[in-house]
């Protein structure tokens, strides 16, 4: 993490969070991320903890969509085994 690339790559991320005041909601938009996720982090200032805010709650709330569906198919195949 501490490599010259990285650093470089979380300078230009920041540099385009904080471009203008519509620049994060416009990345959040890209990316398909809900804003409201990271506000509280940007409000303090921080738009790469916000952004990271947005991208963790995204994967968790995907994450709990998969694990309902796996949920089903597993109780739907206890069902079928009898014959």
């Amino acid at each position: 993490i501490r490599s010259p690339q990285v650093a470089q790559c979380l300078q230009r991320l920041q540099s385009a969070l904080v471009d203008d005041a519509g620049s994060f909601n416009s990345i959040i938009a890209n990316f398909q991320l809900d804003a409201s996720d990271g506000a509280a982090a940007m409000a303090a200032g921080n738009p790469i903890e916000a952004f990271l805010n947005c991208l963790i709650k995204d994967v968790e709330k995907k994450g709990d969509g998969k694990k309902s569906d796996e949920e089903g198919k597993d109780a739907g195949d206890d069902g079928m085994d009898e014959s």
